[in-house]
């Protein structure tokens, strides 16, 4: 049974088990952090340069964009933490893009850390995972892919 599913009333519903809740309130530990040391992959992959050639536009760029995607994700993590910790039996489609955004991000930061960035080597998902961050970039590359089928299942974003 995939751990998400479209509902005949527009809605995500949910059938974790235990492990899938236990992971899901571990997710905002990997996110702490990670507004701000450009040296850390993970933050150069979640806020990319815009105009890596040109340092006067990329000043500009982040002035501009950075304040806004912090806000926006900073939003998302709350909802998620929120919607974690009362443990629903369902989503609406706007919480299901949210929890969406935020498993992608962790699976993003996690990926870069392990040197994942542009594509993933060769033989990426037939291999076996060879440290717990690996195995938890399939876990939620399978949590997101769940969760996107029963989001466009349900008419949802």
């Amino acid at each position: 049974m995939p751990p998400f599913r479209a509902s005949r009333d527009g809605r995500v519903d949910l059938a974790l088990d235990a492990m899938g809740w236990n992971v899901l309130e571990t997710l905002p530990d990997y996110l702490s952090g990670l507004d701000g040391d450009r040296s850390d992959p993970a933050v150069a992959r979640l806020y990319p340069s815009g105009h890596p050639d040109d340092e006067e536009a990329e000043r500009r760029f982040r002035v501009l964009v950075t304040p806004g995607l912090r806000h926006a994700r900073s939003k998302d993590r709350e909802a998620f933490i929120a919607g974690v910790a009362s443990r629903p039996r369902s989503l609406s489609a706007a919480e299901a893009a949210v929890w969406l955004r935020v498993l992608g991000e962790v699976r993003l930061a996690l990926a870069a850390r392990a040197g994942v960035i542009d594509e993933a080597p060769e033989g990426w998902d037939e291999a076996e995972p060879e440290t717990p961050e690996i195995a938890l970039v399939h876990f939620l590359g399978y949590l997101q892919g769940s969760l996107a089928e029963a989001l466009l299942g349900s008419g949802g974003p």
